[in-house]
């Protein structure tokens, strides 16, 4: 079943006005984050150092190693680092901080979005941002009576806004970065796979630096 939530907009011309966003079939998504990831992995190679060293620093708390501090060994020598009780206690304390991280990397994807989506995307060119933004879009409908309606159709040119969303619906810059956020966090699973991969690129572009 397709995930779906309300978007309340709390804040600017918008305030008080509702958007439901409903989650892409499997297929549609797989094949819309495929592009979209090409372009981002496209994108973090042809980047400048300054922006590396930012997409870098973002990725990192979530697919760098986690630092694990050595157990205290007793001060009277009875244990050394190589005894096999340190050994197990110091593997059970590695596999704890792995846990802790993986588990905090899963309930964390509007982070995950932030490092990949909102840093990257931006900075596509016009086109290819358009064409991903603008199909992430199209999953938003914004709620008129007790209806709830598409803001984005489909047109020969691709996914456009609707003349009515664009005029009464949508009015406030914030609200379609909201939206954007938004779309991207409940799709971030399939960016998952994908973003150590993107990192590991950027580590090694900026390898290259001096």
């Amino acid at each position: 079943m397709r995930r779906s939530h309300i978007v309340a907009v709390k804040h600017g011309r918008d305030k008080g006005r509702h958007f439901q966003i409903t989650e892409m079939s499997a297929f549609d998504c797989e094949g819309w984050a495929r592009n979209a990831v090409s372009e981002a992995y496209r994108c973090a190679l042809a980047s400048d150092a300054p922006l590396l060293q930012t997409l870098a620093g973002g990725f990192r708390d979530f697919f760098e190693a986690p630092e694990v501090e050595p157990i205290k060994l007793p001060s009277d020598g009875s244990l050394t680092a190589d005894d096999p009780i340190i050994k197990q206690a110091q593997k059970e304390r590695a596999q704890a901080a792995e846990e802790a991280s993986e588990q905090k990397r899963e309930q964390s994807p509007m982070q995950l979005v932030a490092s990949i989506g909102l840093q990257l995307f931006y900075r596509l060119p016009r086109a290819s941002q358009s064409a991903i933004l603008n199909e992430l879009m199209a999953c938003v409908s914004v709620k008129v009576g007790e209806a709830y309606l598409p803001i984005m159709e489909l047109r020969d040119t691709g996914w456009t806004l609707t003349e009515q969303a664009a005029d009464e619906y949508v009015t406030d810059p914030l609200t379609v970065r909201l939206l954007q956020r938004e779309a991207f966090a409940i799709h971030a699973d399939f960016f998952t796979a994908a973003v150590p991969y993107i990192y590991q690129a950027v580590r090694a572009r900026l390898s290259l630096y001096p």
